[in-house]
Parts: structure tokens; sequence; C-alpha cells
């Protein structure tokens, strides 16, 4: 909103400006040259304002640029970060897949060792029921076995003696010993082999259970280092966790610096076009000064025609300018000639200075050298209040520092020794004191580049 006010002023001022280009021309080149005059003042001002515009938006639209610069830096060092953490976690993700594939390879060991487990449970059991089957059958014959033998142990000698007694014959007797020798030998033989088999069935089943807490032995190294994977494999993951957010952090930063590189891209193409804007403004006012400079340079050249043909009162024609001063402040009061100098304000050495300073009093009057047309009465920041007076044939005088303004008015006549101003100490001044300049323009409007010394013509020698 700031630029777009400074643009409507700028062209209101050029509204303004051509409104003085249309305004009726009086008959007289003076007034149609104080017109003129005023609407190159104008024209001027218009143009150093929109020059201003330009420049500080040439300089909003460097500092811009600037920021774009930094910002495509910064994005580059995202991306980099960003790829850098993308490639991080591929590692790592790569890495929580070899794991997963250990956990997952040692889970497939562990279920074969369960199913190990359980089947040599299932022998054992079997076993177990085999056993107690035969524990049983053994137990029951063992019983009875031990009842034969007690009893033919208790028997012994009866049944020998039965043995011989109740055989017909020698031979049958001893038939009959040797069947009990040979059933006692029996019994003894059946007791050890029924020892014997429930001694096997036992050690079976020891060596299954053996066998049972080897393998249950090697599920628990198993789960153990299944464990140890889980716990790198959360580890990793962690890390992968932690990757991810600095990736995700850098992902919403770069989010962030694509935004403000657009709103300020945005802002520098808003800028661009409010320079393009001004610069066909500059080349507007450029245009309408070039023809307000054209119609100075012809009124000029009509002024000095009617001063020439002696239509006008007033034209310089050679000789000395009247003292612009009181006759008491004469040339023993120069306090300053023209040619370098210190600058009495600056201090800059081998200052050029270019008129005469004539100190006095302030409030002292001050007189038109000669006659003329005012062309500029106005305040200047180094020349204060400040007037020039046109007096044909390219010549000008300048008054500066006055008091005040108001005495004159440009575009007005005045005669050689009229009041226009009062001394006074305003602009880049130390003290109270007249500025009296001379100078030739021959363009028909005043520049300080036409500036001579004044003395020659101010009779000083």
């Amino acid at each position: 909103m700031k630029i777009l006010n400074k643009k409507t002023g700028l062209k209101r001022l050029i509204v303004a400006v051509c409104a003085l280009g249309l305004m009726a021309a009086v008959p007289a080149a003076a007034d149609e040259l104080e017109e003129a005059q005023a609407r190159k003042e104008a024209l001027e001002e218009a143009l150093e304002a929109s020059q201003a515009e330009i420049s500080a938006l040439q300089e909003s639209a460097w500092e811009l640029e600037d920021a774009i610069a930094e910002i495509d830096s910064q994005v580059y060092s995202i991306e980099s970060l960003i790829s850098s953490y993308a490639y991080q976690a591929s590692e790592i993700q790569a890495e929580i897949d070899s794991l997963q594939a250990q956990i997952d390879e040692k889970q497939v060991q562990i279920d074969e060792k369960q199913s190990e487990i359980e089947e040599k449970q299932s022998e054992i059991e079997t076993k177990e029921a085999d056993i107690d089957t035969k524990t049983g059958e053994i137990d029951e014959q063992y019983d009875s076995m031990k009842k034969r033998i007690q009893y033919m142990y208790e028997n012994v000698d009866s049944m020998y003696i039965e043995a011989f007694f109740s055989t017909e014959t020698f031979g049958e007797a001893l038939t009959k010993v040797q069947y009990l020798n040979e059933l006692n030998e029996y019994n003894q033989n059946m007791m050890d082999k029924l020892k014997a088999l429930k001694a096997e069935l036992e050690e079976e089943k020891a060596a299954l259970e053996t066998d049972k807490a080897a393998l249950e032995t090697d599920q628990a190294a198993l789960e153990e280092e299944q464990n140890a994977l889980a716990d790198d494999r959360a580890y990793v993951q962690a890390q992968l966790e932690e990757v991810r957010e600095l990736q995700y952090a850098q992902e919403a930063q770069m989010a962030y610096a694509s935004e403000l590189r657009s709103i300020k891209a945005s802002e520098l193409g808003y800028t661009e076009s409010a320079i393009a804007e001004n610069e066909a403004t500059c080349a507007d006012i450029e245009a309408e000064l070039s023809a307000a400079i054209s119609t100075i340079e012809a009124l000029t050249t009509t002024y000095d025609t009617e001063v020439s043909e002696g239509t006008t009162t007033y034209a310089y024609s050679g000789g000395s300018l009247l003292w612009p001063l009181p006759s008491e402040y004469g040339a023993d009061h120069i306090s300053s000639w023209y040619g370098y100098r210190t600058h009495p304000v600056t201090g800059e050495l081998y200052s050029f200075h270019c008129g005469i300073d004539i100190w006095c009093p302030q409030g002292t009057p001050i007189y038109a050298a000669a006659s003329g047309i005012v062309v500029a009465n106005e305040y200047n920041s180094s020349a204060g209040n400040w007037t020039v007076i046109y007096h044909g044939n390219g010549m000008y005088t300048e008054y500066m520092h006055q008091d005040y303004l108001g005495a004159v008015y440009v575009g007005q006549e005045v005669a050689a020794g009229e009041w226009i101003g009062a001394v006074g100490t305003t602009g880049s001044s130390t003290g109270y004191h007249l500025h009296i300049g001379v100078a030739f323009c021959y363009d028909g409007y005043f520049t300080g580049s036409g500036r001579v010394d004044p003395a020659p013509y101010l009779g000083l020698y």
C-alpha cells in the first residue's frame, strides 16, 4: 500500500504539471516564461520523487534477491540432509530386515526344537506307559516268583525227600530232583531277566529324559539368541525412528522454506513490476520535462527578442551591476571571495565557492543588481531561502541565505535596485550574510554550471 500511495502522489503531481501546461498563456513572454518555469520545477520534483521511489524499490528488489538466494542455499542444504537421512534410513531398514530374517530363522529352529521336544515327550510318555505296564507284569511275576522261590526255599528238604519217597524207582527220584533243580534255576534266571528288563526300561526312560533336557537346553539357547536379536532389532528400530524424525523435521523445514521462497518471489515480482511502472512514469515525466525545457528555451528567445526590439524595459547589456546591499555594507564587508577555500561548515579543503559572501546584520535589505524577471524563489538545503533573477541575454543573478521568502514571487518583473529580500543565515551557513552569484546560461533555464566570478560584474576589479 505504501508504494501505491507514492505512485498515486506522483500521478497527481503529473496531472498538476499537465494542468499547468494546459493553462492559457498570457500575452507577455515574461508571464509565459513564469508558467513554463513553474511547470518545469513541478516536473523536476515529480521526476525526483519517481527516481527516489525507483531507488527504494531497487534496494528492496536486491534485498529480496539476496533473501531468495539465501533460501535457495538453505534449501540445498536441507535437501542434502534429507537425502542423507533417507540413505541412513534405508541402511538401517536393511539392517532391521536382516535382523528380522535372523529372528524368523531362529523361530523356525525353535519351532523345530519344540516339535522334537514334543515328539520326545510323546516317546517318554509312551515309554513310561510301557514301563508302567512292564513294571506291573514284572512286579506280578516277581511276586509270584518270590512266592515260589520262597516256598521252594522253605520246603526244599521236604520236596527232595518227597521226590525220593514218592517215586518207585531211584531213577524217577533223580529225575524229580533234577526237575526241582532246573525249576529253581529257571525261577532264578527269570528273576534276573525281569530285573534286567526293568533296569533297561528305566535306562531308556532316563535316556529319553536326557534327550528331552538337551532339546530344552537347545531351545532355551535359541530363545536367548532370538531375544538378543529382538533387542538388537528394537535398538536399530529406535535408531530408524530417530532418523525418520530428523528427516520429517527437515521435510517440514523444506516446506516452510519453499513457502517462504514463494512469498519472496511473489514480492520480488511485485517490486519489479512497480519498478517497471515507475520507470515508465519517469519516461513520461522526462518527455514532459523535455517539452517544458523546449518551451522555456523558446520563451527565453522570445524574451530576448523583446529586449533587443525594445519592447521590454530591462535587459543586461554589459557594465557593472548595482551593489545588492546598502552602501554601508560595501566591499570591505566581503568575508569570502569566489574560488577555492576551506568550507566553513564541513571543513572540506579546496572546496569551490561559486559566489561572493558579504556579511551584514540580520534583516539587512537585499536589492536586485539589475532589472529582470524572478525565475526562482524557494528554499534549498544548501542555499537556504534563495532567489534567482533573469536579466536577459543569458545572464542570471542569485541571492542566497535570505531570512525569509515572500518579498518577490516567480514571474515578477523587478527593477534594478528594487528590494527583493532580507539578509539571513538559512541553509548551509555559519552566520548572517548575503551570497551573491552571477551565471550565464544559454539553454533557456538556470543551471549551476554557468556560474562565474561576480566580482567583475559588481565593479570590484
